[in-house]
């Protein structure tokens, strides 16, 4: 014989808060280690890291066509997350900014006429 697997009050409920945050905030990517989050404002996009757990100087940013890529490099591992954006970054101004365990990176909607991929370096406070 055998036992049929029964779901979980709880499974439900957590199914269902789930679905709650995706569609109250489609763009967030939450997880314990390194949640992101993005933006729309009327001349530019935001995305936004909490990087309270690393230091500013663990963090690589990298961008190609319409993927950004952010990594934390620790002693034990690397954390990367890949965010595939609905536009080229290529041509896009791109701006760092880490404030109270934040990092933003601010993007443009404007192009700015330089069309490579390269590193972001970020300021060190």
């Amino acid at each position: 014989m055998s036992k049929e697997k029964k779901a979980k009050p709880d499974d439900f409920e957590r199914l269902d808060d789930w679905m709650k945050q995706f569609l109250d905030d489609p763009y967030a990517i939450y997880d314990d280690i390194f949640p992101i989050d993005l933006y729309e404002t009327t001349n530019e996009y935001i995305v936004e890291a909490d990087i309270s757990s690393f230091h500013v100087t663990q963090i690589e940013i990298n961008y190609h066509n319409q993927e950004l890529c952010l990594t934390v490099k620790t002693e034990k591992e690397d954390f990367t997350k890949n965010l595939f954006l609905p536009f080229d970054l290529t041509d896009k101004s791109i701006e760092t900014e880490c404030a109270n365990h934040i990092l933003s990176i601010k993007i443009a909607k404007q192009q700015n006429g330089d069309h490579s991929s390269f590193s972001i370096i970020l300021p060190f406070q």
